[in-house]
């Protein structure tokens, strides 16, 4: 078989049994191997060694690779790095879900394979809100305290509300850190803030009132 048509790793067998010299390889078969035996941890000075090359040759095979390797900032790559990612999350919770479902297996061991489901599914969660791709809903709270109409005692009482229960599910869950906690009481420090703001207006506006009169 021409060995531009050989399979790396049967090459790279070759290489190692004798039956092809190493030297005897183009630079793009050579950097092929190099990358395949730097990815199963070989370092410099072994990888040369096998190809009966200076390290130097091998550093240069390296930057040659990585350049080559590099990729720009790019919308289409994130969405499909983020597609793997997904789908290889899911597949790991599956697989904890049949661990846990093991007729055989302890109490024990069938508990910590839901817990790390759950952790699976619950930071895959945290991950894809992070990137954008689900809503925070403390994000949509902090918004509304922003842009809320001040007259509207009513609407300041259901952000409150609705934080409170927030709060409630997110200790439930266990997901209630220290950030998330900071995040929830900057909220609600933010609520009596324009509170205390719409009592000031109100004041000021009932002692005008009063000097009209």
């Amino acid at each position: 078989m021409d060995k531009k048509e050989m399979p790396i790793l049967t090459l790279l067998q070759e290489i190692q049994s004798g039956t092809v010299d190493p030297r005897d390889i183009n630079k793009e078969i050579r950097q092929q191997v190099v990358e395949t035996l730097t990815c199963e941890g070989s370092n410099v000075p072994q990888v040369a060694q096998i190809l009966k090359v200076s390290d130097k040759t091998i550093r240069r095979d390296l930057f040659d690779i990585k350049d080559r390797n590099a990729f720009s900032p790019s919308v289409e790559e994130a969405k499909k790095l983020i597609g793997d990612m997904r789908m290889k999350a899911e597949a790991h919770r599956s697989y904890l879900m049949r661990l846990a479902r093991i007729q055989n297996s302890s109490v024990s061991e069938r508990s910590l394979a839901e817990y790390y489901s759950w952790k699976v599914t619950k930071e895959l969660i945290e991950k894809l809100q992070s990137l954008g791709y689900l809503p925070l809903v403390p994000h949509k709270i902090a918004a509304d305290i922003y842009h809320h109409d001040e007259d509207d005692a009513e609407t300041l009482g259901e952000l409150r509300d609705e934080l409170t229960v927030l709060e409630s599910i997110a200790q439930k869950d266990g997901i209630l850190d220290s950030g998330l906690k900071d995040k929830i009481e900057f909220l609600r420090l933010k609520i009596e803030k324009a509170e205390i703001g719409k009592n000031i207006i109100d004041i000021n506006e009932r002692n005008e009132e009063a000097n009209d009169e």
